[in-house]
């Protein structure tokens, strides 16, 4: 018979998963809601700081970038496999929103302006550079931290509703109730299908371009 192995020996081969990641997701999570909730003026200097955060954590614990999601090599593929809900998050749902914002729901289509205007002062090339960057700093913070973290405890489905919904309470602007509440839930929504787009290829950039054009078609519409 062979010799059993000591419970003390086994047990050194299971190693737990490490909690201080998700504990940091947690705080960044609990600060970027409280920021943009309760002070709006901080939110963009928070965001900065978040995304400092993401990138000196990743240096530590020596990720790679493709850890990050950056996966400039299977791009192309990544994008024909993902074609689908891009033309739809990029193009469909940003057309039906826009054209019932502006035409529907006026005061929903005034609140969004205001909402964009406030970031940007009204100023098109403003606009133009913050979607550039804003964009990318709202994948690494929401899909490829928050949403990629909170997958490795709990089902990848309900990490993408739980990473979207905190995505849709950052947007808050003040306003009609009705009106806010209808905001939020259709940047959560944006925030889902970007997410799942994250999800079924882990690359940043192919969310990334989704997301900014996104944007950009949403732009077109309402200001143009």
């Amino acid at each position: 018979m062979a010799p059993s192995v000591p419970s003390s020996t086994s047990s050194t081969l299971v190693r737990r998963p490490d909690p201080a990641p998700m504990a940091e997701t947690v705080a960044v999570a609990a600060a970027l809601l409280g920021a943009y909730l309760f002070v709006p003026s901080a939110s963009g200097l928070l965001g900065l700081v978040v995304v400092g955060y993401i990138l000196i954590e990743r240096r530590l614990r020596r990720r790679s970038w493709a850890d990050l999601g950056f996966r400039a090599s299977t791009f192309r593929a990544d994008v024909r496999a993902n074609w689908q809900l891009i033309v739809l998050e990029a193009v469909v749902v940003q057309i039906v929103v826009g054209l019932f914002a502006r035409y529907g729901w006026r005061a929903f289509g005034d609140h969004i302006q205001s909402r964009v205007s406030q970031l940007t002062g009204g100023k098109v090339v403003v606009l133009a550079v913050l979607l550039v960057v804003s964009t990318l700093m709202e994948e690494l913070i929401y899909r490829a931290t928050l949403q990629q973290r909170l997958s490795t405890v709990m089902h990848p489905a309900l990490a993408i509703l739980a990473a979207a919904v905190v995505f849709g309470l950052v947007h808050r602007a003040d306003g009609p109730a009705a009106v806010v509440v209808v905001d939020i839930a259709l940047v959560a929504v944006d925030g889902a299908l970007c997410g799942w787009i994250y999800q079924r290829r882990h690359n940043i950039l192919v969310s990334w371009m989704t997301h900014f054009v996104a944007d950009v078609v949403a732009a077109l519409i309402l200001f143009s």
